[in-house]
């Protein structure tokens, strides 16, 4: 996991970097991180390929219910999706926030929602690694799948410093400090578990009061 973090790390920084050099998101920016999604993918396939089940085991299991509960969430989460984002739009206008705080506070608590469910539910039967590995692939595919489309298809929009200083550098502290307890082979504590919370509050109160 210590490279998965450090991957996310450097493409925060350089998403940072750009944004904060161009004040703006353009295709090119976008094509760039595009770029690096297949790339992950590649990384985390090959990785896992030792890790799973030999195909004499999976031939034995009936992946008829599997993958129709698949079908059924993944509908549901698509039909949640537009539900989600016309709401965030309301609740924007009618507070008088701007887009960008509605995606990143809003719409952002929304799409963490069905995250935190599958990460207690792992942590509660002892996969912590999914629970990490949850939370920095969905990071990782974000910024670059997500914002590399977005970004072909939009062209050009422009980001302001203050938005970009209030985001980024908390998004690579978290991470970094999932790097260190990965590094020193700790495990995740309530301690650990408090700081992550409190760097989540900060995060919040400054983006608030801003």
């Amino acid at each position: 996991m210590k490279k998965e973090c450090l991957f996310m790390i450097g493409l925060a920084t350089l998403l940072m970097i750009l944004t904060l050099t161009t004040h703006a998101v353009t295709w090119w920016m976008g094509l760039i991180f595009l770029t690096f999604y297949p790339a992950f993918i590649y990384y985390s396939t090959m990785k896992g390929k030792g890790e799973t089940e030999d195909s004499e085991n999976l031939q034995n299991r009936n992946l008829t219910k599997p993958v129709i509960f698949m079908v059924l969430s993944g509908s549901a989460l698509l039909a949640g999706t537009f539900l989600l984002l016309y709401s965030t739009v309301t609740l924007a206008e009618l507070f008088g926030l701007s887009q960008f705080y509605a995606g990143s506070m809003i719409m952002a608590l929304g799409c963490v929602v069905p995250e935190v469910a599958t990460s207690i539910v792992a942590a509660y039967h002892g996969e912590q690694e999914i629970s990490i590995g949850n939370v920095i692939g969905d990071n990782i595919i974000t910024m670059t799948l997500v914002l590399g489309i977005v970004a072909l298809m939009k062209w050009h929009f422009t980001v302001f410093t203050k938005e970009i200083l209030m985001t980024a550098p908390f998004m690579i502290l978290v991470t970094f400090v999932l790097f260190l307890m990965n590094k020193w082979g700790h495990k995740i504590t309530k301690p650990w578990s408090m700081l992550m919370l409190a760097i989540a509050i900060v995060s919040f109160v400054i983006q608030k009061l801003n």
